[in-house]
């Protein structure tokens, strides 16, 4: 049976990386490169906390 994945908002994410929603949404649009890669739902941005998770390691590694 396959794991039920959790998802973040663009607040979560906000809050996670200290930036406002309005913020998380023009650097998605920008400079998407900047965060963990989304899924659009719908009409909205969520983003899977492995990735979220994942993608963060991955930058640790960088420096």
């Amino acid at each position: 049976m396959k794991a039920v994945s959790t998802f973040l908002t663009a607040e979560d994410i906000g809050l996670r990386y200290g930036k406002a929603k309005t913020s998380i949404y023009r650097i998605h649009c920008y400079n998407p490169e900047q965060l963990p890669p989304a899924i659009k739902i719908g009409s909205s941005l969520r983003w899977r906390l492995e990735d979220v998770e994942a993608w963060e390691q991955a930058k640790v590694g960088q420096k």
